[in-house]
């Protein structure tokens, strides 16, 4: 069984001044200066800072010398020789959780529980169609969070992969039901089924991981110095 850590991140937390601010490379200081909204910037810099300390952390590396590059459908990767590590990092409204472990890729995603009202129509209609039928049995009361469950699921799956949002959300399918126990997915004969289990993460939020193998989860808080 592999284990993964995951790390509770609120950015919010992050003081402008704080010496977290030197974990940050140059190109993502230049990155943080195309966000409109000063708090955008700031969220965006304070992940990136946590994200290289808790990798170079695992590595057992100064955190200056842990670099980062894209795969081939834009997911972050450690740069260079076979990672020894995998990671993986989602955010929304402040928040962000990271996913950290060494048996293989993670994927994780994290979104706050916005009220969709009359577009929730519009955006399951992405899914496949197994799910849209599965969801009209859901009481109305309950669609919305049975939505963001099924969103969730699919995005940690397809950033475990390495697909991102590359893969059409309605080529596979996924638990519909708000508390399903975690399980496989397969995404189609052509990649290897994913263990998916949904997080549970303060109110207000939905999260879910997918990882090549049954794993055993250690939680933490991440603390800004």
């Amino acid at each position: 069984m592999m284990v993964v850590n995951l790390w509770n991140v609120d950015l919010d937390a992050a003081e402008p001044s704080g010496s977290w601010q030197s974990w940050v490379d140059p190109e993502e200081h230049r990155q943080s200066r195309t966000f409109a909204n000063p708090r955008d910037s700031q969220r965006f810099l304070a992940r990136r800072a946590a994200r290289r300390f808790l990798v170079a952390s695992e590595l057992g590396q100064p955190f200056h010398e842990v670099r980062f590059e894209r795969g081939l459908h834009g997911k972050p990767l450690l740069a260079g020789t076979a990672p020894e590590v995998h990671f993986n990092a989602s955010h929304s409204a402040g928040r962000a959780l990271i996913a950290v472990g060494r048996s293989g890729p993670v994927g994780i995603d994290l979104e706050r529980q916005v009220n969709l009202g009359d577009d929730l129509d519009r955006v399951r209609a992405a899914l496949a169609p197994s799910e849209q039928t599965a969801l009209s049995t859901v009481p109305p009361e309950e669609r919305a969070l049975a939505f963001f469950a099924v969103w969730t699921r699919k995005e940690a799956v397809l950033k475990a992969a390495g697909f991102g949002l590359r893969r059409p959300l309605n080529s596979f399918a996924v638990p519909v039901s708000i508390n399903a126990p975690p399980q496989w997915v397969w995404l189609g004969s052509d990649s290897a089924p994913w263990w998916v289990q949904t997080l549970e993460v303060e109110p207000g939020f939905s999260a879910a991981l997918a990882t090549p193998a049954e794993v055993r989860l250690v939680w933490n808080r991440f603390a800004f110095p």
